[in-house]
C-alpha cells in the first residue's frame, strides 16, 4: 500500500467515503482532509503537503474551478482530478483547459485508481524536471559567475601586462634619449675644457706681458669657436630634452591636445634614434608640416615606437641594411598613415595572428607578444580608426592606418573602426 495525502474537495461525507474505498481498492493507503470552502481549502494547504486534490464540480459557495485557481494562486503543481455526476462535457473541456488533468464520472469511479496513478507518476516527472531545470539554472549562474570572475581577473592581469608594456616602452625611450645625450654633452665638456685652457693661456699671457695683438686675436677666435661648439650642442641637447618631455608627459599622462603629426613622429623616432642606429637602419620620413590631429599623441607614439621596435627586433634581425619609410596624408576629416620595412616579411599563414595578444615569434627572447596587438588596440579602441596589414616573406610589412583627424569621445561612441574607404 502506496500512503497518499488527499485534499478533498467535496461537501458530502458519504461521496468523499466512497473516493477513499476507490483509492484505497488501487492499493493506496490515504489520508484525506476535506474542505468545503476557499477559506479552509487555503488553510489546508497552508498546514500541510498533498499528493493530490480530487474535487466534486460543483458545490454550495464553492465549486471546482475556484480550486483549481487557489492552487495556481500559490504556484501549486498537484495532480487535480475532477469526480463528480453531474458535470457536462463543455464544463469538464473548459476545466482541463484551464488545468485540471482528468475528469471522472461518479458512475464510473473505477477509472479512479488508475487515473490517480498516472497523474502521480507524470506529477513526479514534472517536480524532476523542475528539478533538474533549477539545478542547471543554478550550475548556469555559478559559471556566468565564474565567467565573470575570470574574465575580471583576466583584464586586470592584460590591464597590468600593457601598463607594463608601456613603462618597458617608456624604459626604452628614456635609454634612447639618454644614449643621445652623451654626444652633445661630451662635446660640449670637451669644448668647455678647451675654452678653458685657452682662456687661462690667454690670461697667463697677459700677466706676463707676452701677449701679442695676434695672439689675442687667434685665442678670441678660437675662444669663440668652442662657445659656437657648445651653443650648437646645448641647442640640441635642449631639442633631445624637449622630445623627450613631450613624449613622457603624452605617454603617462595619456592627455588629449591638439599636436603637429610630423612633430610628434619625429619626436618618437628621435628617442629611438640609438636603436635604429644599432640596427644599422634608416628612416624615410616623408610627413609633411601642418597636419593637425585633435586626440592622444602618447598613443600615436606609442604606435610608432612598437611598430618601429617590431622591425628591428623582428623584420631586421640579421639584416644590415634596414629600411623604414613613414608617409602621411590627410584625406578629408582622415589621416591616412602609411608605414613599410624592407624586412623579412610575415608568413601568409601566420598574418591573421599577429594583431592576437601574447602571438610571439621571439618567445623567451624578450618577445612579450603584446606589441602589435596594442597597437590594433589603440588604433581602434582610442583612435577609432583602422589598420590593415600587408606583407609577404622576403618583401617586409606595410602597416595602413587611417585615423579621423578629430578623435570621437571614446566615452561616447562603440569601439569599431573606419573604414579604408573613408580615406580615398
Amino acid at each position: 500500500m502506496s500512503a497518499l495525502a488527499v485534499l478533498l474537495v467535496e461537501d458530502s461525507d458519504s461521496d468523499a467515503g466512497l473516493v477513499l474505498r476507490c483509492l484505497q481498492k488501487a492499493e493506496f493507503e490515504p489520508t484525506a482532509a476535506r474542505v468545503e470552502t476557499a477559506a479552509a481549502m487555503r488553510q489546508a494547504l497552508a498546514e500541510r503537503s498533498w499528493d493530490l486534490v480530487i474535487a466534486d464540480h460543483s458545490l454550495p459557495g464553492f465549486s471546482a474551478e475556484a480550486a483549481l485557481a487557489i492552487l495556481h494562486e500559490q504556484g501549486l503543481d498537484l495532480p487535480f482530478i475532477i469526480v463528480s455526476s453531474n458535470i457536462g462535457e463543455e464544463a469538464a473541456v473548459a476545466l482541463m483547459r484551464a488545468g485540471a488533468h482528468d475528469y471522472i464520472m461518479k458512475g464510473n469511479l473505477a477509472r479512479l485508481g488508475p487515473a490517480v496513478k498516472r497523474e502521480l507518476r507524470e506529477a513526479e516527472q514534472r517536480r524532476r524536471h523542475r528539478a533538474a531545470d533549477q539545478a542547471m539554472r543554478e550550475l548556469n549562474e555559478q559559471l556566468e559567475s565564474r565567467v565573470e570572475e575570470r574574465t575580471r581577473e583576466l583584464c586586470q592581469a592584460m590591464e597590468q601586462i600593457v601598463a607594463s608594456e608601456k613603462l618597458a616602452s617608456l624604459g626604452v625611450l628614456v635609454a634612447g634619449v639618454s644614449h643621445e645625450l652623451n654626444t652633445p654633452i661630451g662635446n660640449m665638456m670637451l669644448a668647455a675644457t678647451a675654452l678653458t685652457d685657452k682662456l687661462r693661456e690667454l690670461e697667463h699671457g697677459a700677466l706676463e706681458n707676452k701677449l701679442t695683438r695676434s695672439g689675442l686675436l687667434h685665442g678670441i677666435q678660437e675662444c669663440l669657436g668652442a662657445a659656437e661648439i657648445i651653443a650648437r650642442n646645448g641647442y640640441r641637447s635642449n631639442e633631445l630634452i624637449d622630445s623627450f618631455k613631450r613624449i613622457s608627459v603624452d605617454q603617462t599622462s595619456q592627455r588629449r591636445r591638439v599636436f603637429d603629426l610630423r612633430t610628434t613622429v619625429q619626436d618618437s623616432l628621435t628617442a629611438l634614434g640609438s636603436m635604429i642606429r644599432r640596427s644599422k637602419s634608416v628612416i624615410e620620413l616623408d610627413i609633411p608640416p601642418g597636419i593637425e590631429m585633435d586626440s592622444y599623441p602618447g598613443h600615436l607614439e606609442q604606435i610608432i615606437n612598437n611598430i618601429v621596435m617590431n622591425s628591428i627586433i623582428h623584420g631586421f634581425d640579421g639584416k644590415e641594411d634596414g629600411c623604414i619609410r613613414i608617409n602621411a596624408a590627410r584625406h578629408g576629416d582622415n589621416i591616412e598613415l602609411n608605414y613599410s620595412d624592407n624586412g623579412h616579411g610575415i608568413a601568409p599563414e601566420v598574418q591573421h595572428k599577429v594583431f592576437e595578444p601574447f602571438y610571439t615569434t621571439k618567445l623567451g627572447q624578450g618577445g612579450s607578444g603584446l606589441g602589435l596587438s596594442i597597437v590594433h588596440n589603440l588604433t581602434q579602441a582610442i583612435f577609432k580608426g583602422a589598420v590593415r596589414l600587408e606583407s609577404a616573406p622576403g618583401e617586409g610589412v606595410r602597416f595602413y592606418f587611417c585615423f579621423p583627424a578629430f578623435t570621437p569621445d571614446t566615452a561616447a561612441q562603440p569601439l569599431h573602426g573606419h573604414s579604408f574607404s573613408t580615406c580615398k
